[in-house]
């Protein structure tokens, strides 16, 4: 492995870089050399000074400041020209022993060996300001003082992290690191407050089983003093860019540093964000030490240089995929929630004596307008005019100098992802209102979102016209009009931001909102309006940015007022909602005489179509083999059915079925994509079996066959297919690892071999685990104990050490016990397994529905009996005609007319064992009950069908409908009537 050391140099640093050099020099060989960029124009002698001093030194550069990023990577390509397959960035401001790249060299290969996936490391970086006394440097005071270094005690930077301990002192000792890398990333870059119940935190699944801890960095932890005394490699989650290396395999799959981020700041910090976002693991090396400048002095940053995290969010915002449910988040924190800590900043600035009182405002003023700014160019790549972002009036940074409008035909907005705003008229003026304030016009005309989506048609949304008004009304206030408008139906909006007041009071209060108006109109202008030169609106099928919306539009609704309002109206408009299901006509949103302009999110009687939950359902055999003579709808085909849900159903896809099958079929984007991801596998990995059969036919099977069947569900084992697993399972635990466990068979024999399982306990605690911890929103169905000496209806025989199957099911309910929702059939009797299951392993349909009940309450949905039908036989009348058969429930939901298909047919099911003569006012009243349904009037339909409930108790479909009803009537908070709720709740059993 051939190694590129990396630093960049200015001529104001040629002291200290000349030691740096110095340092380096008894390290350099053939196979480890030093690559240096001059950063600034010119050459000042120091590049001959490296030539002379050893052949293994490279200067480059003297061209102009690259900036951090752009020269750290014009170096790596360098590298990488010249053959160099190890990098290890090192600042000139480091101080290290002699073995100190070896030891990150030796300890990189040693990780690799375990974790093929290993990314970015770090050494422990030590504050030097508090081992001047240890390193023989209390009475210097700068680098120039330092000079050629012989007053440093050189030895004490080979010393071992004991050493400093016994020295310092345990405390004193974790005091002095001053960079050990960012264990919560999430929490890091967007922090600032967020509401006491948020719920699905980015760090809430899995993250402290991996990292050990929720803290932004392990300098917060009290982890970081047992991992530096135990000395092993700790996972983390970025890496401090000056001190970083890593294989040239990174830098092919992940890019390199983000040239946005020049001159300098969170380059690093969003390169490590974006190699774990793509799978890697970053590392912290507890046993290899370096100490930073020990003449540091206080930082000079000044204000607006904190704006820059701006940067840094919405770049690490666009690179999330459009379905991450992570992005609402970040978006929320980047733009709502983030104020409270910077008003901090600018109020300690003005405490500090930083920024003098009389300015607070305009300084309050230019970092919103910096923030604002570098967001946009995060995320969008604006640049000012001196090609940075940062500037002090929005007007003047947003449009170019002299700029006073312009017409444009055809005109596009490339949104990534395959998703562009395309306008066919579009129009930009900029005109003077009163007091010479400047007003920004926008006209859209004929314009739409659309989406390439792959394999498909072109997917639009409705095709509307936009007029936005952006008018600067006094200081630091800002009014911003929209009214789109499609066919019929217009949305509009008058939102005022003042920031007058709160920049008046040092930040201490959140800039004030207004919404003045906010209304949609649904005119009838007959059947002419109706347009049929566009395409119909099928934006609700996009895999991109619709759901993003959808969810954005949720998170947003949760929190109340016009916003969710206006929210929920956008994601209708664009999937083109019709008007007549709308009923509405001009609804504006009027403020409570006395109360704030913002209306409570119940104000505007808009219907939004409640959004189904997303759910994967993955499993093994046990998720799909019926008993003989069962015909039952096992728990995922109920799921599937269920109209509450959207389900994704994936029953035993392979012969063999594995939790690694699982893994390799699903990436990290589409897991995020899904509100709850039901998971049954394991049983397969961790029963004995002959060890031909392990080897040939699960892990390196030869005769791939049916690759191309996944997605059947079919129960036809000669249709399943067979792949070969050996990348997965090499994937997760490497080959190495691999071998050594089939190479240690159990002593236990079944069909006169020996037997094994796929992978070991300490393997699955070690690589599986932390894995499916990572997941958010997993469901995991564990494994039932062994009753012993019953097999029920298995005739073969299973091998006599097939209890091995408790232990794995202990340690993965365990691991995953802290992020995911366990399911947990350990707890079944023996008589309850033999009842549940036929054979110790697939269940009965007691076992399914008893599997069904703990989904859904994992899910978060209550039950809705799903009956053969619908009147006891008892109740037919004797003298009655024969009814004719029922519909069994497989054909009524395949018809959408089942117990889960929201609204139900109300002949077929009204019908049976009924005289029909008897029920028609009740059938057309269920009729009608059902509209109200469809049209998204939850609480009417729930009135409905409770009269229909107290007329007919015997009737379950009405007390069904109710309850449903009812439910998503609380979602959208809809008003019901009291005895309405009374009656539901006397259903459900509740107080």
């Amino acid at each position: 492995m051939k190694t590129a050391i990396y630093s960049l140099y200015q001529a104001k640093e040629f002291v200290r870089a000349s030691f740096f050099v110095r340092q380096c020099l008894p390290s350099l060989s053939e196979a480890r050399q030093l690559l240096i960029m001059v950063n600034e124009e010119g050459m000042d002698g120091f590049a001959d000074k490296c030539r002379q001093l050893s052949p293994f030194i490279h200067v480059l550069g003297g061209e102009g400041n690259l900036g951090v990023a752009g020269g750290r990577n014009a170096l790596i390509r360098y590298g990488l020209e010249s053959g160099f397959d190890f990098f290890i960035s090192c600042d000139n401001d480091i101080l290290f022993g002699e073995d100190y790249f070896a030891k990150i060299e030796l300890s990189y290969e040693r990780l690799r060996r375990v974790d093929p996936r290993v990314g970015l490391v770090q050494p422990v970086l030590l504050d030097g300001r508090g081992l001047k006394g240890a390193l023989g440097l209390a009475n210097v005071r700068d680098w120039q003082e330092f000079g050629n270094g012989e007053s440093l005690a050189q030895s004490v930077l080979c010393e071992p992290w004991s050493w400093f301990v016994t020295a310092l002192g345990s405390e004193r000792a974790v005091k002095t690191i001053y960079h050990a890398g960012v264990n919560n990333a999430w929490a890091a870059h967007f922090s600032g407050s967020r509401p006491e119940d948020a719920s699905h935190l980015p760090w809430d699944n899995g993250h402290e089983a991996r990292y050990g801890s929720l803290e932004p960095t392990l300098r917060s932890s009290p982890l970081l003093a047992k991992l530096m005394a135990a000395g092993d490699p700790a996972p983390v989650f970025t890496v401090a860019g000056g001190i970083t290396a890593f294989h040239k395999d990174v830098i092919a799959e992940s890019g390199q540093y983000n040239d946005k981020f020049n001159p300098f700041g969170y380059e690093d910090s969003e390169f490590g964000f974006r190699t774990t976002q793509l799978g890697l693991n970053n590392y912290l090396l507890c046993s290899v030490l370096a100490v930073h400048d020990p003449f540091m002095g206080i930082s000079n940053r000044d204000l607006y240089s904190h704006a820059t995290i701006a940067r840094l969010r919405a770049i690490e915002i666009a690179d999330l995929p459009a379905n991450d449910p992570r992005r609402a988040y970040a978006l929320g924190q980047s733009l709502f929630f983030c104020w409270p800590s910077h008003n901090a900043q600018v109020r300690d600035s003005i405490a500090n004596g930083e920024i003098p009182q009389a300015d607070a405002v305009a300084s309050a003023a230019k970092f919103f307008a910096s923030y604002v700014l570098n967001f946009l160019y995060g995320m969008f790549g604006i640049p000012g005019a001196d090609g940075s972002p940062c500037g002090d009036h929005l007007f003047d940074r947003l449009l170019p100098a002299g700029f006073s409008g312009c017409d444009l035909k055809d005109a596009t907005l490339e949104l990534g992802r395959g998703t562009r705003f395309r306008a066919l008229d579009l129009a930009i003026k900029v005109t003077e209102g009163a007091e010479r304030r400047r007003i920004l016009s926008v006209v859209a005309m004929n314009c739409h979102l659309e989406e390439a989506a792959a394999g498909s048609a072109l997917i639009t949304s409705r095709y509307f016209d936009a007029y936005l008004v952006l008018e600067e009304k006094a200081e630091h206030q800002f009014e911003l009009r929209v009214n789109l408008q499609a066919n019929a139906d217009t949305l509009s909006a008058k939102v005022v931001v003042d920031f007058a007041g709160p920049m008046s009071s040092g930040f201490r209060a959140p800039p004030a909102l207004e919404v003045l108006d906010c209304t949609r109109n649904i005119y009838d202008f007959g059947s002419f309006s109706v347009e049929n030169i566009y395409p119909p609106p099928s934006f609700d099928k996009s895999k991109e940015w619709f759901p993003e919306l959808d969810r954005a539009a949720r998170g947003i609704r949760s929190r109340g007022g016009a916003f969710s309002w206006l929210v929920d109206s956008i994601v209708v408009y664009l999937s083109g909602a019709t008007p007549s299901a709308l009923s509405l006509a001009a609804t504006p949103v009027q403020p409570a005489p006395g109360k704030s302009s913002i209306p409570a999110v119940s104000s505007p009687a808009i219907p939004v179509p409640p959004r189904k939950k997303r759910v994967l359902v993955f499993t093994d055999s046990r998720g799909q083999h019926k008993p003989v003579g069962q015909k039952h709808l096992i728990f995922g085909e109920r799921l599937q059915g269920d109209a509450r849900l959207e389900v994704d159903l994936f029953l035993c896809p392979m012969k063999w079925t594995t939790t690694l099958d699982f893994l390799e079929m699903f990436d990290d984007a589409k897991l995020a994509s899904y509100d709850a991801i039901v998971l049954w596998t394991g049983i397969v990995d961790w029963s004995p079996r002959p060890v031909s059969s392990a080897i040939n036919e699960l892990y390196n099977n030869a005769s791939a066959i049916n690759l191309e069947n996944t997605g059947l569900n079919t129960s036809d084992y000669s249709r399943k297919v067979v792949n070969n697993k050996k990348g997965a399972f090499d994937g997760v635990f490497g080959s190495e690892h691999m071998n050594a466990h089939f190479a240690l068979p159990f002593e236990t024999m079944y069909a006169n071999e020996r037997t094994m399982n796929m992978y070991g306990l300490e393997m699955a605690r070690q690589s599986l685990i932390p894995r499916l911890a990572g997941i958010r929103n997993l469901i995991f169905i564990n494994a039932n104990r062994f009753v012993s000496g019953w097999e029920g209806d298995f005739k073969k025989g299973r091998p006599t050490n097939i209890d091995l199957t408790h232990a794995y099911s202990d340690v993965f309910s365990d691991g995953l016990a802290n992020s995911a929702k366990i399911i947990d059939l350990r707890k079944w009797s023996d008589d309850q397994v033999k009842h549940y299951t036929c054979d110790n392993i697939h269940v009965t349909k007691a076992g399914s529905d008893y599997i069904y009940s703990e989904v859904m309450a994992a899910i978060g949905l209550p039950v809705l009996e799903l009956m053969d039908s619908c009147v006891d036989p008892s109740e037919h009348p004797v003298n009655a005609p024969a009814p004719a058969p029922a519909a069994s429930n497989s054909q009524l939901l395949s018809k959408g007319e089942g117990a889960f298909a929201g609204v139900a047919n109300p002949e077929r099911t009204m019908t049976q064992g009924r005289d029909c003569s008897t029920n028609e006012h009740a059938i057309a009243e269920f009729r009608d009950a059902n509209r109200l349904y469809r049209e998204w009037d939850y609480a009417s339909a729930l009135s409905a069908y409770v009269r229909l409930g107290k007329a007919d108790p015997q009737l379950w479909l009405y007390r069904r409908q109710a309850v449903d009803a009812y439910l998503r009537a609380m979602e959208l908070g809809q008003s019901c009537e009291q005895e309405d709720i009374v009656f539901v709740k006397a259903l459900v059993g509740a107080n």
